[in-house]
């Protein structure tokens, strides 16, 4: 291409590797810019929930009609816990410290119902699991209905081992825990709130990285776009003809 002076005329590699860059940047920017977007939504959510009736779980998972999804709405369930079928999920953090999210099953009339009910510190030895006491009279329990964690890039367990209680695990899909449960189980997690009984610390937004951070990180994405642009126009842009 030539312009004036000015001609550019970068080779078929140049423009292989400078377009699978550039793609890349563009999608960790488009992504960031998503992960802000679903933030903001998430805490608007749960600034509602804390404001709004809890909805009757029980009549939720009791309907015989297309139930839509009540995810990000404040429920309120009674059932018991069931004191040997615990899950702790791995690798959770707060104020710096490593520790588990603890899952406990309530048993209903139609299915198992997850709920969150904190976090545990990790033992010095993690060869060992952290203690906790489980309620075993009948509890009304209120809190967050949340979708079921999910990693960025999940590996998958698929280890349906039953023998060990309680379980540790790291993000099982329901499939999963229906095994692990050998029960139908609600699609979702009930994060317990903070003045519910038999919880442990229940931070629920400490680790969560605010819009604003996503937002940052998504400019920087598009800015080093642009910086690879304007790097690979110059460096294959060459100045032709003579000087006067």
């Amino acid at each position: 291409m030539q312009i004036g002076h000015y001609h550019f005329a970068p080779k078929w590699w140049a423009w292989l590797a400078y377009l699978l860059v550039l793609l890349l940047l563009l999608s960790l920017g488009s992504w960031q810019l998503r992960r802000a977007a679903a933030k903001e939504v998430m805490l608007t959510a749960q600034d509602a929930a804390a404001k709004d009736e809890p909805l009757d779980m029980q009549q939720w998972l009791e309907s015989a009609l297309p139930r839509e999804p009540i995810y990000d709405r404040a429920v309120e369930l009674s059932g018991r816990f069931i004191p040997n079928r615990s899950l702790l999920q791995d690798s959770q953090v707060h104020e710096g410290r490593v520790g588990y999210h603890l899952w406990t099953a309530v048993e209903t009339t139609h299915g198992l119902v997850l709920v969150n009910r904190g976090w545990l510190p990790s033992p010095a030895d993690r060869s060992h699991l952290p203690a906790f006491v489980t309620p075993l009279e009948p509890l009304t329990l209120r809190g967050l209905w949340r979708p079921l964690p999910q990693p960025g890039l999940y590996l998958g367990e698929n280890d349906c081992d039953r023998s060990l209680w309680p379980r540790v695990v790291q993000y099982p899909r329901l499939e999963e825990l229906e095994c692990l449960l050998q029960a139908p189980v609600a699609n979702g997690l009930l994060l317990l709130a903070p003045d519910q009984p038999g919880g442990y610390v229940r931070e629920w937004l400490s680790g969560v990285m605010p819009p604003a951070k996503h937002y940052g990180y998504a400019v920087q994405w598009f800015a080093l776009a642009l910086a690879l642009t304007i790097i690979f126009v110059g460096v294959n842009t060459r100045v032709t003809g003579s000087k006067t």
